[in-house]
């Protein structure tokens, strides 16, 4: 039983410790293709996709998080969003947080 209650707090500490852990760069570099084929700056298409370059941290993961759960409603970032978890948002929020805004 003791080994039960010791896995359980384990996992519930690792499961709220990364949502506060700053996100890696580079790894929000690699993962930021797909963000950026819609979501570059210029987008002159007439879909009127915004940039996110120099977007804050906290603003790009409280609207991910929106499209996780469905507040926010446009189907392709709903999906998009649910298939990213914390770790994979935290880089994104980093990386795009660290583009000069145009």
């Amino acid at each position: 039983m003791r080994y039960l209650v010791c896995s359980v707090s384990g996992f519930l500490l690792m499961a709220f410790s990364t949502a506060g852990v700053a996100g890696d760069v580079e790894y929000g570099a690699y993962l930021s293709a797909e963000c950026a084929s819609c979501h570059r700056s210029g987008n002159d298409d007439g879909r009127q996709i915004p940039s996110i370059a120099g977007l804050a941290e906290e603003t790009f993961l409280t609207v991910m998080r929106a499209y996780q759960s469905k507040t926010l409603e446009n189907v392709a970032m709903q999906t998009i969003a649910s298939g990213l978890d914390d770790e994979q948002l935290a880089a994104l929020a980093a990386y795009f947080a660290t583009l000069p805004t145009e």
